[in-house]
């Protein structure tokens, strides 16, 4: 069984849009909880500032035997410039990507290759 929510804000005072989307997967053997988030900020410059187009990337995973849960975690953070109706903007973007694992069986992690051991 799979569901899914779809979520869309504008705050026109803050120059922000938010996307979010979420989805719950059950089967026999785990429970998928993922969520898909999308910010970006508008905000008018005067010249592109040096230094901000890299983005930053954070990358986290959990596992944890007693709970039985795994987590991942994705986020991308930056800086990109565009001209708008004869003006330069600058949009920060925030991307997420969190998917969390509830698995049902006892053992959940896979087995260590006969070549490691």
């Amino acid at each position: 069984m799979k569901k899914m929510t779809f979520q869309r804000e504008n705050d026109v005072k803050k120059r922000m849009k938010t996307i979010m989307v979420y989805s719950e997967t059950e089967d026999k053997e785990c429970t998928t909880r993922m969520k898909k988030g999308f910010v970006y900020q508008v905000t008018p410059v005067d010249k592109v500032q040096e230094g901000h187009t890299v983005p930053e990337v954070h990358i986290r995973k959990t596992q944890n035997s007693k709970n039985k849960t795994e987590g991942f975690s994705l986020r991308v953070q930056g800086t990109f410039y565009l001209r708008h109706e004869r003006m330069l903007v600058q949009v920060r973007f925030t991307h997420t990507l969190d998917i969390d694992i509830h698995w049902k069986k006892k053992s959940f992690f896979p087995k260590k290759s006969e070549i490691l051991t």
